[in-house]
């Protein structure tokens, strides 16, 4: 860490110099604009931010081994940030890898194919941070899992199969997952991005990235109950025992995502003993499996009760950052 003097100016302005070697790595020059906020008792620097950036990446296939390394590589620059990407497809075989651009595009929000040639493909992320801040994806996230739980419980109680669409829902979870990834990383290099995504303070960053991972581990689960309950209908066993559980987990997880949203933080420790009702009242499920007949079919039930189980874990984890917003930072 480097010290500064402070220096008065013209009798009204302190004045401090910059680390020369922070401005030649930051691309300043005499005469440009920093972005200043005070936090406390410091003070945050950054450069001004040019809209017309566009922060851009050449990815030559020569270098990538396999076509799941290039999928692997597209979205680790999505959530770096990157603005555009440049594929160069300086090999002879490219047909595996123009359909690894083409499924990634699918699986990313804002990404669009700008130019295609034979030696090339350029992707441009065009999305407007302003018109989806992180708190109106994360509310997005939590509606489509919330109706997830909802639709499976239903299916379960007329005994039919909506696999198909529960897969898709859950496949534009992860998408919104990935999205909100690419934000917080946004934010945490660049202050001037996480107020444009409402994130006023940014050590909410790593809550958000919490939170939203347990609604995508939470979907994952919701998509095999369906799978699985999909299975054991078809088969002709009815699940209708499981209604009165399912309800109670549907409500432990609208509780605990809720509250943050509402900051009603009062409201999670109702979730917290809501939880450990439900670990007990779910062991009692696991413990009935032994009476059933079949091996196969218990192993089944098993597998939602599984799922279940977790899908109250990881309401759990959220309920947890939502206590750790409800207590103020100390002032140093």
């Amino acid at each position: 860490m480097e010290t500064r003097k402070i220096y008065m100016s013209g009798g009204s302005s302190y004045v401090v110099s910059l680390p020369k070697r922070w401005v030649e790595e930051s691309g300043l020059k005499s005469g440009d604009s920093l972005a200043i906020e005070a936090r406390g008792n410091s003070l945050l620097l950054e450069p001004v931010l040019k809209e017309f950036e566009n922060p851009s990446r050449e990815l030559r296939i020569s270098t990538i081994s396999t076509p799941e390394a290039l999928e692997r590589q597209l979205i680790a620059h999505y959530l770096a940030g990157y603005e555009m990407i440049k594929i160069v497809f300086d090999v002879n075989e490219s047909v595996k890898f123009r359909e690894v651009v083409r499924n990634v595009m699918n699986c990313l929000i804002g990404v669009e194919l700008m130019e295609e040639t034979s030696e090339y493909i350029l992707l441009e992320v065009l999305f407007d941070n302003r018109k989806m801040p992180t708190i109106k994806v994360l509310k997005r996230m939590h509606a489509i899992c919330k109706s997830m739980l909802e639709d499976v419980a239903r299916a379960i109680e007329d005994g039919i199969s909506i696999k198909p669409e529960i897969a898709y829902r859950e496949g534009e979870i992860d998408k919104l997952y990935f999205l909100v990834v690419r934000q917080l990383k946004c934010a945490l290099q660049f202050h001037q991005i996480s107020s444009k995504l409402g994130i006023e303070n940014t050590r909410d960053c790593l809550g958000y990235r919490v939170i939203v991972k347990n609604i995508e581990r939470i979907a994952d689960h919701v998509r095999s109950v369906a799978e699985v309950s999909s299975e054991l209908i078809t088969r002709g066993n009815s699940l209708k025992e499981y209604l009165p559980i399912m309800r109670k987990v549907e409500h432990v997880y609208n509780a605990s995502v809720e509250a943050i949203i509402d900051m009603d933080y009062e409201r999670l420790e109702e979730v917290f003993e809501m939880s450990d009702a439900l670990i007990d009242e779910l062991e009692g499920y696991f413990n009935s499996l032994f009476s059933e007949p079949s091996v196969e079919i218990a192993l089944l039930k098993k597998s939602i009760l599984d799922s279940l189980s977790r899908v109250v874990s990881y309401s759990e984890g959220i309920a947890e950052i939502g206590v750790n917003y409800s207590v103020p930072m100390p002032k140093i």
